[in-house]
């Protein structure tokens, strides 16, 4: 399984970060489409809660020069 946004693929420009629960960076994309593997450096990641960080800009909104949503989930194995 992979860790996906629904729907993201309809917004082009994004960036998808993915922190472990100490803060440190395990993933980026320039394309959150990718969504995340579940892995680190091609090693399986640690059960534990992980957190998510998604900026998209609209090209359809001019008003808005980016969004930013952030949340977690948990990885089990």
């Amino acid at each position: 399984d992979n860790f996906v946004i629904p729907g993201i693929e309809y917004y082009p420009n994004n960036k998808l970060s993915i922190y472990n629960r100490w803060g440190q960076l395990v993933h980026y994309s320039p394309n959150a489409a990718f969504g995340w593997d579940g892995t680190v450096n091609g090693v399986p990641a640690s059960e534990g809660v992980y957190y998510y960080e998604l900026q998209f800009k609209d090209d359809v909104i001019v008003a808005v020069d980016a969004e930013e949503f952030k949340g977690s989930f948990t990885l089990f194995r």
